[in-house]
């Protein structure tokens, strides 16, 4: 759909420099919009990639056509045309028309935002494939903590950030800002996937059906976590966030209870806030009730950032241990173990 006002419009061209098909399409163009006084620049465009536009060659004009109804159109349609989005914006020098996002013709894709897992923090912990979409982005868009740690590492990029619990205003930004046609990075921390906005990005998808999403996966803290401790996750766990921001405490509770009954090593997000000091304590309570008070079990905070610390201890110790957001906490199963202090779940290899 074109849509033209006083201040800024998307139109649709193909991308069809070198091929017979551009005369055919010129000629299309031309009798669609006759009667468009900026029928010459824009047919032009298909030579070029930007164009400056007088003001007062907008006034007064509004208009829509759908491109998938036009009978003129069916010739292409069959064909992989690429087409870009082009953003006229207008300003007191003139009307600016840049080249934006690309897709095709026949209902394919027009833009892309990447979901990156930038990891624990450290830049050396973030994936190849993540640095990468980061480096050939326009802007990069996260939670503020998030985006500071990310800064250094690229410069030039433009950064927009929302503060903790604007998540759902942050991914809006996002498709706003592909929207202009830029190359947009969303940014989280750990994995997108693991408790991070690639589920809130494709849920809000659907009001931006022309705009794809593809999710690069990070080192979420479970896993770096575990790293540091030794290797507490080596047979089956299960993955549980304390916060009880978006899911009841009563959820939770039946969680823990049923993962430790079933003897699951337990890695907790979320463990502890100003808001909720005595959540771990309540956890450990109830994972007492099925795991044994000696039970091996550790503690890494500031993961794979300055001032990463760790310790283990048995979980009687745990239910009495401060810890905050930025702390990750493992409980292991019957058998997990404390080996050249560090703490080992044991997968069941024999050996002698």
């Amino acid at each position: 759909m074109l849509h033209l006002s006083d201040r800024h419009c998307l139109v649709l061209l193909p991308f069809l420099h070198g091929s017979w098909l551009c005369p055919l399409f010129r000629r299309w163009l031309s009798s669609v919009l006759t009667a468009h006084v900026l029928c010459r620049q824009l047919v032009g465009l298909l030579h070029k990639s930007h164009l400056l536009v007088h003001r007062g060659s907008l006034a007064p004009l509004a208009f829509q056509f759908r491109l998938q109804r036009c009978d003129a159109l069916q010739q292409f349609v069959h064909l992989r045309i690429v087409v870009f989005r082009l953003v006229v914006e207008v300003s007191e020098r003139g009307v600016q028309v840049t080249v934006g996002g690309c897709g095709g013709l026949d209902g394919s894709i027009l833009s892309t935002i990447f979901v990156v897992g930038i990891g624990p923090g450290a830049y050396e912990k973030m994936t190849i494939e993540a640095a990468d979409a980061l480096r050939n982005c326009d802007v990069i868009i996260g939670y503020t903590v998030y985006v500071d740690l990310v800064k250094e590492h690229f410069a030039g990029k433009e950064f927009l950030t929302t503060p903790m619990r604007k998540e759902v205003e942050r991914c809006r930004l996002a498709f706003e800002t592909a929207a202009e046609g830029k190359q947009v990075a969303m940014i989280c921390s750990g994995d997108a996937g693991v408790y991070g906005m690639a589920g809130l990005m494709y849920e809000l998808s659907e009001e931006w059906p022309d705009i794809e999403i593809k999710v690069i996966p990070g080192v979420t803290a479970a896993t770096g976590g575990a790293a540091v401790l030794g290797a507490p996750l080596i047979h089956d766990f299960a993955l549980i966030s304390l916060s009880d921001l978006l899911t009841p405490w009563e959820k939770i509770e039946k969680r823990l209870l049923l993962a430790s009954e079933a003897d699951f090593v337990i890695c907790l997000y979320n463990p502890g806030s100003h808001k909720r000091a005595d959540y771990l304590e309540k956890a450990c309570d109830l994972m007492l009730r099925y795991k044994a008070p000696e039970t091996v079990c550790g503690i890494v905070s500031q993961i794979g950032r300055d001032g990463e610390t760790s310790r283990t201890m048995t979980l009687a110790e745990l239910r009495n241990t401060k810890v905050d957001m930025f702390t990750t906490v493992f409980i292991g199963n019957s058998q997990t173990k404390e080996i050249r202090d560090h703490m080992v779940t044991p997968r069941g290899y024999r050996y002698e």
